[in-house]
């Protein structure tokens, strides 16, 4: 059951659009909150597409910086996504396997220490139009070495939408709740695992995952270079 639970973790780090830090969010902890401004009256705002050389920074509360690339394509069972690498210092720690089009972006596969998942059908990671009270699910399943294949639910649930202040300047986002669970976690259907603030023109801008034992580690967008 312990095994069972862990890698349930390691699938809801991944359902954020970027998903899901990994191992790599244990070498950061929780420093300097989002300092929201005030509350913004929702209107309909146009998402961006994008595309190979777009590149995003996060700061977490160390001096490592993470960067995420959109270094290329990949198929994955026939469908062409767009390859998100995660790097510290220069080092590939993981990659995302994602699609996007009008509907939102769906995240096909993720690969951590040389281990591709695949998810099927695909996890509906952001869906478009966002707006207050918006919710949807995706139920999948993982398939992988050493992975079991069982159902896996996501729920997502946008309840804010504000102006946020970030080192790479201030946004108008959405907060994305994020529920990852089994069908035996009742306990996790109730408590969100991770949090995200998104921009549809510029993506996350920041991100917040809670670990197994209730820590929050935070990470805020520093650059970004849209292509």
């Amino acid at each position: 059951m312990g095994q069972m639970r862990k890698k349930v973790f390691f699938l809801a780090l991944s359902i954020t659009f970027f998903i899901i830090l990994g191992v790599v969010a244990l070498f950061f902890s929780l420093k300097n909150k989002s300092q929201p401004i005030q509350k913004q009256r929702e209107k309909k705002e146009e998402f961006r597409i994008f595309n190979v050389g777009t590149q995003w920074s996060y700061a977490g509360p160390s001096e490592e910086i993470m960067k995420l690339t959109i270094t290329g394509k990949k198929k994955i069972n026939g469908i062409e996504c767009l390859v998100y690498e995660k790097s510290i210092k220069g080092k590939t720690f993981g990659k995302e396997y994602k699609t996007q089009d009008k509907k939102g972006i769906k995240i096909y596969a993720i690969e951590q220490e040389g281990q591709l998942v695949k998810f099927n059908p695909p996890i509906l990671a952001v869906k478009y139009p966002l707006k207050i009270g918006l919710e949807w699910v995706s139920q999948f399943k993982p398939s992988g070495k050493k992975i079991k294949s069982e159902l896996i639910t996501s729920k997502c649930k946008v309840t804010e939408y504000k102006r946020v202040k970030v080192p790479a300047g201030v946004f108008k986002a959405y907060k994305i709740e994020h529920y990852t669970y089994a069908k035996e976690d009742k306990k996790k259907k109730e408590k969100p695992q991770s949090f995200d603030w998104y921009n549809p023109e510029v993506g996350i801008v920041i991100q917040e995952n809670v670990s197994p034992t209730f820590e929050v580690f935070t990470h805020f967008l520093r650059t970004y270079s849209l292509q």
